[in-house]
């Protein structure tokens, strides 16, 4: 039964949206979920919110393409969808591409999405919102970092990510636009064993919060952990456990890993196991055009 299942199925992410009610209770949302699509990834979403409009950033990957895409879906404050397209301006990478964290800085919306296919972050900033943009700058060169997030917490600015082992990096710098990141090497202690992000920290009642996602060998996007930050600065950081969050949606049960929120909406993304009896020949696809896309990558590095 493994093996038909390990054969025949992989994991088929969507992505979902609610008016925020209580963010400690997710399965007291009314969800409503994006239009299942042919696309085997929809997840990753991140929230803006502007001009009674809502913008949910996210990547779209199709195994038989093998490589994410950026695209955002626009909605009204009544959860209609009003476009849907891929975001422009990013191509030039010919990489992978996931996790649009996307924010505003000094009235600016910039994106900085994982590279780590080509060893190095790179800041976006938006040309013409949402849909077209620029590349501003390279925050970090020669590392591998995945699901990197930015905030400013305590008079400074932190970039923190996960290597490929899924253990936490940090940096810090005293703007986002310096050429002059620095990492850092806090004494940690951590709220469990899962360190990766899964959506951008938030601020409730003058307390940071992290949100990670439950991963390792078996349990990727297994669930989310909330976390509240004790402590943060170069020397320490230190959490608290506040909530573990399981998948609570009968459809898409299998897991969850990113969890976002604007001040009047919330997002999350969720799995099911989705079945074909051509998925070994789309699986087959995926590898050799991700192995050859990595070999190129790795010529030009």
């Amino acid at each position: 039964m493994r093996l038909i299942e390990r054969l025949f199925s992989c994991d088929n992410w969507n992505i979902a949206i609610a008016n925020k009610k209580d963010i400690y209770h997710l399965n007291d949302h009314d969800f409503k979920w994006f239009l299942e699509d042919k696309a085997e990834f929809i997840a990753d979403p991140f929230l803006i919110e502007k001009d009674n409009l809502l913008y949910v950033f996210y990547e779209k990957l199709s195994l038989l393409h093998s490589k994410g895409e950026l695209w955002c879906a626009i909605y009204n404050h009544d959860k209609v969808l009003i476009d849907n397209n891929k975001i422009n301006g990013f191509d030039d990478l010919n990489c992978h591409l996931s996790f649009p964290f996307v924010f505003n800085y000094n009235n600016n919306f910039y994106c900085i999405p994982e590279t780590n296919e080509i060893n190095k972050l790179v800041l976006y900033r938006s040309e013409s919102f949402p849909f077209s943009w620029i590349k501003e700058q390279v925050l970090l060169n020669n590392i591998t970092i995945v699901d990197t997030v930015y905030f400013e917490f305590n008079d400074s600015c932190w970039l923190i990510g996960s290597d490929l082992n899924n253990t936490r990096l940090f940096f810090k710098s005293n703007n986002l636009l310096s050429n002059d990141w620095q990492q850092v090497f806090p004494k940690c202690s951590y709220a469990s064993n899962h360190q990766r992000m899964a959506g951008a920290p938030f601020i409730d009642n003058n307390k940071l919060y992290f949100i990670t996602q439950e991963c390792g060998d078996g349990l990727y996007g297994n669930s989310l952990i909330l976390s509240e930050i004790i402590k943060l600065d170069e020397n320490n950081f230190d959490e608290k456990l506040v909530e573990q969050v399981f998948p609570f949606d009968e459809h898409y049960s299998k897991g969850i890993h990113t969890f976002n929120m604007s001040d009047k909406f919330i997002v999350i993304d969720s799995k099911r196991r989705k079945y074909s009896i051509f998925m070994p020949l789309i699986k087959l696809i995926y590898n050799l055009k991700t192995k050859n896309r990595l070999r190129n990558n790795q010529k030009v590095l």
